[in-house]
């Protein structure tokens, strides 16, 4: 099996394995309507007759905001035993209740209340609201954890708390303070450590912790400082540097609602927690600094991550952010420089790509039009200057039909077949006008095509 492929499939476990709370266990999906009797199956009729039983009927069902287990009961496997447990979430209906975790599971083939997290804990974190619920093993056990995140009322940072299942009982591991985070072999040791981001909105300062499980307390074995000004993060992920076997942590973040950065954390040969686009003189990540939404992605499925970065196309440096054009180059990252990937136009709204040649810069601009999903590129007369210049006329548009709409009128459509969208309820097409100034074939624009 060559590198390349390799590299995709680490980057697909990757990335549907180690998402924090992010979690590949069954959910009972439509649990939402618990409190309504004739929509529930006979399954989830049993988990809540077995749940009422011991916890009455003047409570409220909890659902988590965030990740893949939004509902009252998640289905999944945390004794490693041949059945499956089902953890549910409810809080008494008093003002200030905290939310309790209760663990069912079957016996004889009946569902049963064993246990919950009540008394388990007591420390200065609040726990009425849940945010999240994953599962994986943190104290390298061989069986998953339970790992739940909590919103605080009085911070816009949360509380993480990691409990094991044991003996049908329920053990506080730890807690921490998070912004956001993620869970994975960072060091590659073969156990899975608690990477978390903690920003100080007050300060405008952030930090990025690593924490390992080490029998007996989690303890921060790596820490960096982050861009404390950004005001929320678009994602956090993990992939590796380029060329590379060292995993790290890809970081998007918001500056505002229209510009981002990206930070690239791992442990160096050293063994230092690094973040090498942070300048610390400002405080700030400037390398990656962009005035648009796109974020981070293996744009060429060559199995590693790749960075946007963006200028302004012709003609738009009067414009307000939200309506310029970019022209995009993607780098990858390997540790100690950036590798250019490819440089293009992204349609950010139809999800696809088109590689810009090098000799179209400063002489071609592109307008999008959402409404008729076009885009439209167009010659750019400078006329003495960018302030100044002018388009001129339209050499090639890209439009995008729904898979009807391009069925009922391909005969007599100006377009040619590009591509299907991915499930092929879209067609991408393109027409292409005679041009002097402009010579491009429709092969060539095929290969510069890539739906992502």
């Amino acid at each position: 099996m060559n590198k390349s492929l390799n590299k995709n499939i680490k980057l697909l476990i990757l990335m549907f394995a180690s998402i924090f709370f992010l979690s590949s266990c069954n959910t009972f999906s439509n649990i939402e309507t618990i409190m309504q009797p004739p929509k529930l199956s006979a399954e989830q009729s049993d988990l809540q007759n077995a749940l009422e039983e011991h916890i009455g009927t003047n409570v409220t069902l909890k659902y988590p905001k965030s990740g893949d287990n939004r509902t009252a009961f998640v289905e999944c496997n945390i004794d490693m035993d041949d059945d499956n447990e089902v953890i549910a979430f409810h809080q008494a209906n008093v003002s200030g209740s905290q939310v309790i975790i209760n663990v069912l599971d079957k016996n004889e083939g009946q569902w049963e209340w064993i246990c919950d997290s009540s008394n388990t804990i007591e420390d200065e974190f609040s726990r009425t609201e849940i945010y999240s619920v994953a599962f994986y093993d943190i104290n390298n056990d061989g069986k998953n954890e339970i790992v739940a995140g909590w919103n605080q009322s009085t911070s816009t940072n949360k509380c993480m708390t990691v409990y094991n299942y044991e003996d049908n009982q329920l053990k506080h591991l730890f807690s921490i303070q998070y912004t956001e985070g993620i869970i994975a072999d960072l060091d590659n040791d073969g156990q899975s450590e608690v990477f978390i981001t903690l920003l100080n909105s007050a300060e405008n300062t952030g930090e990025a912790l690593v924490y390992k499980w080490n029998g007996s307390q989690a303890n921060v074995i790596g820490e960096t400082k982050i861009d404390g000004k950004v005001t929320g993060y678009a994602a956090l992920k993990t992939g590796y540097l380029y060329d590379s076997d060292k995993l790290a942590v890809y970081i998007d973040g918001y500056k505002s609602a229209n510009e981002m950065i990206t930070e690239v954390i791992y442990f160096n040969k050293e063994g230092m927690l690094v973040n090498p686009f942070f300048i610390e003189s400002e405080g700030l990540t400037k390398a990656t600094y962009r005035a648009n939404t796109l974020l981070v992605q293996d744009i060429n499925s060559d199995g590693y991550f790749d960075i946007p970065s963006s200028v302004e196309l012709p003609g738009y440096e009067e414009k307000i952010i939200t309506e310029k054009m970019w022209l995009t180059t993607y780098f990858s990252y390997d540790g100690n420089q950036s590798i250019d990937v490819i440089k293009c136009i992204v349609n950010q709204q139809e999800n696809y790509c088109f590689e810009f040649p090098l000799e179209w810069e400063g002489q071609v601009t592109a307008e999008s039009d959402r409404i008729n999903r076009t885009l439209t590129f167009r010659l750019w007369n400078p006329g003495g200057g960018a302030q100044t210049g002018a388009p001129s006329r339209d050499f090639m548009i890209i439009k995008v039909f729904t898979a009807s709409e391009w069925n009922e009128n391909k005969a007599n459509t100006k377009y040619d077949f590009l591509e299907y969208g991915p499930d092929e309820s879209v067609v991408f097409a393109v027409h292409l006008e005679n041009n002097k100034s402009i010579s491009i074939t429709m092969d060539e624009v095929k290969k510069a095509f890539k739906v992502i």
